[in-house]
């Protein structure tokens, strides 16, 4: 191994100074705002706040309705964003900046634990790969709950190793590394309160990492089950210990606590925990079983695609950052050099077989699922394992560019880095100059702005909202604003809609035409009665999209900025003045 020593340990603090350096700035404008997740959590973060409830009026819940019955999401993060939408209001920074906090404390946790679980150098290496990791830095920049997740498996690993139970800190075998005189403390019973305040620790963020996300409640528990079976032999010889017990029990409390939410909706609500398989899973289509198993093992190759992983891959709006991968393409060979040294110390070594586990593990959520692969979010547990095989074949090769003369390491470091700052270069302006162009269709910012400008027009007695739209009514809620007390006094209109989501028809002056009235006539029919109960003097709003206009010709007084830059095929909306007893919708 090499030691990097003490004169280049200040490279830690400017790793967490890029990385908020790629993940603080201009989160108003990059990714585009709004999308409608991201706004109910901080609708529901602000409902919290003020009344105790969600807006479904929920008193703090485990977890969320979103847009209906079959969309529940974990409230964990929404609980996480509250003190900021006490601080900046319920706007698109307050929203997102949490996320992006705890990416770069993922930074830093990273360092520290691979600091002790490897070595300097690679702990650095990960970081520096883990701080630039376009994958991640798009992540943390929204306000999606599967943002946080890294943070949490990462400090659920760094815990769970200074409580000297992972493996490596347990038993040794021949030919892994040891820290010696600090592994042998752990298992000898040296300051038991320590470990035992770490298992804690452990414990509970392995409950939040399954808590926060649907597709880490599936990762999760297979992890620990391969953990379990990696090193269940070392487990047992520590067991003989009286202070490892202790520390095991320590663990297993704070898993408990930490899943607490989990295990106590599994008792009362377990519809709540899988809301969305029904639309989701590959076992709830009408699939046969080969397709099934076809299916799966599609997604699953998919998932592990180079070109998706280095050349060009979707963002969480489902757009794509223009020919930019999940990682950047000059630490694709480093990439392999770390995967062949893994695979080469497998026998050997336990930490090695843990990798490979969790390499194989990872997609699995991602691959169950029939209604969008290869995915960014359903593989988010993948995140942190890429910088920590970079960092392995980087080290490796790092010892190896030892071995030439210093003008020919200095050749090779300043090639290496020329092509580097490329690359870094051209992902920041693949993201942040030309990316927002590219997915305001996906984060509906047309939308977004024509109820902008409808909401500081408070003097028009209605808005109706076109159905080319993914639940606009939560846009109402934010932009108008609603408040949530007003909400609660006056909720919303809904009736059932497609998949298990709600189709909100009208909230505080909004009317939203219906989504899918040919399959849902009562909504047409509700929809149709609210239009016709407005007074006969009441004039509005309509906001509709150019290529679907649902009334006859108004005038139009605002049109989006949005689908020039785009192209033809982009909703443009556009605001057009309406008086409904002038004449009749079309039917």
């Amino acid at each position: 191994m090499i030691d990097v020593g003490k004169k280049l340990r200040w490279l830690l603090p400017t790793l967490v100074m890029v990385a908020a350096l790629f993940r603080l700035p201009g989160l108003q404008d990059v990714p585009p705002l709004l999308n409608q997740d991201e706004a109910s959590r901080g609708y529901d973060a602000w409902c919290l706040l003020e009344t105790g409830a969600d807006r479904h009026g929920q008193r703090w819940p485990f977890f969320l309705q979103s847009f209906g019955p079959g969309d529940y999401t974990a409230a964990l993060t929404t609980y996480l964003t509250m003190p900021f939408v006490a601080w900046l209001g319920p706007s698109a920074t307050a929203m997102r900046l949490p996320d992006a906090l705890f990416g770069i404390a993922t930074v830093l946790l990273l360092f520290i634990w691979l600091r002790r679980q490897a070595d300097l150098a690679t702990a650095l290496l990960a970081a520096f790969v883990l701080a630039l990791d376009p994958w991640h830095i798009a992540l943390c920049r929204t306000a999606h709950e599967s943002g946080f997740t890294p943070f949490f498996l990462v400090l659920a690993l760094m815990a769970l190793y200074f409580a000297g139970l992972l493996p490596d800190s347990v038993a040794g075998s021949a030919g892994e590394r040891s820290n010696s005189s600090t592994d042998e403390a752990k298992t000898t019973g040296e300051f038991p309160w320590r470990r035992a305040a770490w298992g804690v620790v452990g414990g509970m963020a392995i409950g939040g990492h399954a808590w926060a996300y649907p597709a880490t409640r599936l990762f999760t528990p297979l992890f620990c089950l391969a953990i379990a079976g990696l090193y269940l032999r070392g487990y047992i010889t520590a067991w003989k210990s009286g202070s490892f017990r202790k520390v095991f029990a320590s663990a297993f409390a704070g898993l408990v606590i930490g899943a607490a939410p989990l295990w106590m909706t599994a008792i009362r609500h377990p519809e709540h925990l899988a809301a969305r398989a029904q639309a989701t899973l590959l076992f709830h289509q009408d699939l046969s079983a080969m397709e099934i198993v076809g299916g799966f093992f599609a997604n699953y190759a998919a998932n592990l695609h180079p070109r998706y992983w280095f050349i060009q891959a979707d963002e969480m709006s489902g757009a794509s950052i223009p020919n930019v991968g999940q990682h950047l393409v000059i630490l694709s060979p480093i990439w392999l050099i770390g995967i062949f040294r893994i695979l080469s110390t497998c026998r050997r070594s336990r930490w090695a077989r843990l990798m490979v586990a969790w390499f194989l593990l990872y997609p699995v959520p991602a691959a169950l699922c029939a209604d969008w692969n290869p995915h960014p979010m359903r593989t988010v547990a993948g995140i942190v394992l890429f910088p920590i095989v970079a960092a392995i074949g980087g080290q490796w090769l790092m010892f190896r560019l030892a071995s030439l003369t210093q003008l020919a390491r200095q050749l090779v470091f300043v090639v290496t880095g020329l092509f580097f700052f490329v690359n870094v270069g051209f992902f920041a302006d693949a993201y942040f100059r030309r990316f927002p162009a590219v997915a305001e269709a996906g984060y509906q910012s047309g939308l977004v702005r024509a109820m902008a400008y409808v909401a500081e027009r408070p003097e028009a007695d209605f808005v109706v909202v076109t159905n080319w739209s993914n639940q606009p009514y939560i846009y109402a809620l934010l932009l108008e604003p609603i408040a949530p007390k007003d909400l609660k006094r006056s909720p919303a209109v809904t009736c059932e809609g497609p998949r298990g989501f709600h189709q909100v028809l009208a909230v505080g002056r909004y009317l939203f035409v219906p989504s899918d009235p040919k399959h849902f006539p009562e909504a047409e029919r509700r929809f149709r009665a609210l239009l016709g109960g407005l007074p006969a003097e009441s004039e509005g709003y309509l906001i509709e999209t150019e290529q679907a206009a649902y009334f006859e010709d108004p005038r139009t007084v605002f049109r989006s900025r949005n689908a020039d830059a785009v192209g033809s095929d982009r909703p443009c909306y556009v605001v057009r003045r309406w008086n409904p007893n002038a004449e009749s919708p079309d039917e």
